[in-house]
């Protein structure tokens, strides 16, 4: 099914995403402030 495979896809960029951060710590707190930022303005 579409909805599964979509599924699929998003725990894997999660997953992508989490190891990323998880070797960058800093690149997670700065990506992180500056989605604040973004989503405060709206």
């Amino acid at each position: 099914m579409q909805g599964d495979k979509i599924a699929c896809q998003t725990r894997q960029i999660a997953e992508q995403a989490d190891d990323y951060v998880c070797e960058n710590p800093w690149y997670g707190v700065g990506i992180s402030a500056m989605m604040s930022v973004l989503l405060a303005r709206r």
